[in-house]
């Protein structure tokens, strides 16, 4: 396998995300660009510089159908979409994956297939009213979006890890990721997107309490370029980021500047050509 560059990552990434949105306009499918896509949009109308991570949301019903209609009929053949309750899922969220690649993530291992630099969907879901009943409902959304971390994971970097992935591996034998996942997915039913007053993506360990704000911020959507091609962000773009960035339009210092984990990497049989680069 040859090493990819960050900018061929990047190149990845964006051909994805064409293919898919490409995809979603021909089948209705609603999608906004989310967290760092947007704000790369807003700010460097493109990729952050030091990153090169791409995400999008869809409400469920969106996700659903997407997963449903791109998994039987996926073009270009090289793309597949991975739902949450493939046995080859890691995260508990879709990704639309190219499989020309291979992406070596620090924390996982692939028992079940081997997947690729990919691109994520994030459920944008309806949630509680009341301050406190959001608190409640999403204190057990946090605590079982990480037994579902610590039961898929596959490399032990620390002891303290080590001993979660233990201290979880009964409810792995005896309660199983699919039907965790199908826990989840119920407690996120309990407030649908179309009735719900506030909104938002929490999705995995890495959600947050303030990924949550009103609806109506995410109903209508507007035009932003992002490397060289426009797609859609929330209408409500400047409240959504403020509430989880702050002052989003000032760049972090470079102590604070990260990038998503992981080393990708072309297939023996796939790598790029020089006139297809």
């Amino acid at each position: 396998m040859k090493l990819m560059t960050m900018d061929e990552c990047k190149k990845v990434e964006l051909d994805i995300l064409l293919e898919v949105v490409k995809f979603c306009d021909e089948h209705s499918i609603e999608y906004l660009l989310a967290y760092g896509t947007m704000l790369g949009a807003v700010r460097h109308k493109g990729f952050i510089p030091w990153d090169d991570d791409v995400d999008i949301y869809m409400t469920r019903k969106n996700r659903d159908q997407f997963l449903e209609l791109f998994c039987g009929d996926a073009k270009p053949a090289h793309l597949e979409a991975i739902g949450p309750h493939d046995i080859r899922a890691k995260a508990p969220f879709a990704k639309v994956v190219d499989h020309r690649t291979f992406k070596d993530e620090p924390d996982y291992t692939y028992p079940h297939g081997e997947l690729g630099v990919d691109i994520d969907i994030f459920v944008l879901d309806g949630q509680p009213d009341d301050d406190a009943e959001f608190e409640k409902w999403f204190r057990k959304l946090e605590r079982l979006y990480m037994i579902d971390f610590f039961m898929t994971l596959g490399r032990f970097k620390t002891f303290k890890r080590k001993l979660a992935a233990i201290a979880v591996f009964p409810v792995k034998i005896f309660y199983g990721r699919k039907r965790l996942r199908k826990k989840i997915d119920k407690l996120h039913a309990l407030y649908p997107y179309e009735t719900s007053k506030y909104a938002g993506a929490i999705d995995g360990t890495c959600c947050r309490r303030n990924d949550r704000a009103p609806r109506e911020c995410f109903d209508e959507y507007v035009w932003a370029d992002f490397e060289g091609h426009k797609f859609k962000i929330a209408k409500g773009y400047d409240l959504i980021m403020t509430t989880m960035y702050g002052d989003y339009m000032t760049p972090p210092p470079v102590e604070d500047r990260w990038a998503h984990t992981g080393t990708s990497y072309w297939r023996d049989n796939n790598t790029k050509t020089e006139e297809e680069k």
